[in-house]
């Protein structure tokens, strides 16, 4: 996997965050392992605990980046209908409306009639009538296979394991994340807050403040150079941040700070004791 940088990797978080959202409504359980998912099935023979196990992972450094997916237990063709369906979902979920994706599928008719009543707006494009050999389907976008899936009853028995009902599937990271159109700084959290402090006691000050929005999740910088305040200021709008805490000396003596809002061109001074619940107001 070639390096991802800033802001890149927030559209990367983004795109494995609604994945995991859509595999974990779907009942699968994520699954950490150097290995297959099908090996981890077969060797903690999980068919002697629980009858339809559905597992998930996420491969990233000396891997291909992916999602992979298996279900176990889970036979045809309304298994095969419910993988499919929740792909396509997936995608569209991710941001690559069904209007832009591509179903090539083989499966029998009862398997084509399934997926028919989800209504996931794409059209399939019949390559082959599974009858004998077992459901597979690919997805694209412009051409591109963005996911891939297919029935292998095969797979665990070849194992070692019992004869289990199974469906996996990949979804090839690079691809979707190349197929999302909105642009990397979109996908940004925004910063909140950035503290502007004229000394080194306002500084001290509001370390310590920005400590306490930190870890109440608030997002938050401060300036620690001594800088003109005009430059901290300008350093708040590069980072385009919500608030500019400005802090002066004189300002903490009598105990408040200025708040500056940039979403409402709002300014005001607040006590110091109201600055935290006042800032959690303004981003609410």
């Amino acid at each position: 996997m070639k390096d991802v940088l800033p802001p890149a990797v927030s559209k990367w978080q983004y795109v494995e965050e609604k994945a995991r959202a859509v595999l974990e409504s779907f009942a699968y359980r994520e699954l950490r392992t150097a290995g297959t998912l099908d090996r981890a099935y077969v060797v903690h023979a999980r068919w002697q605990h629980e009858p339809v196990t559905r597992w998930y992972r996420i491969a990233h450094a000396g891997e291909q980046p992916r999602i992979e997916a298996a279900v176990f237990g889970l036979p045809a063709p309304t298994g095969d209908a419910e993988v499919m369906g929740m792909t396509i979902g997936l995608l569209s979920e991710i941001g690559i409306p069904a209007s832009r994706l591509a179903l090539r599928l083989g499966a029998d008719d009862e398997t084509r009639a399934l997926l028919a009543t989800l209504h996931t707006g794409v059209e399939p494009q019949v390559v082959a009538r599974a009858s004998e050999q077992q459901t597979f389907f690919e997805i694209h976008a412009n051409g591109t296979r963005l996911a891939a899936g297919a029935r292998n009853d095969e797979l665990v028995p070849a194992l070692g394991g019992p004869p289990v009902p199974t469906l996996v599937l990949e979804v090839d990271l690079e691809p979707v994340i190349s197929a999302i159109d909105d642009p990397a700084e979109s996908f940004e959290p925004p910063l909140t807050a950035f503290f502007a402090c004229d000394t080194a006691r306002a500084r001290t000050w509001a370390l310590q403040a920005a400590h306490r929005l930190r870890l109440d999740g608030i997002r938050a910088e401060l300036e620690h150079d001594d800088l003109p305040l005009d430059e901290q200021r300008e350093r708040a709008a590069i980072l385009n941040a919500r608030l500019t805490v400005v802090v002066h000396d004189e300002d903490l003596h009598a105990g408040h700070v200025l708040l500056e809002d940039h979403g409402t061109d709002r300014r005001e001074l607040v006590a110091l004791s109201d600055l935290d619940a006042t800032i959690r107001q303004r981003v609410d």
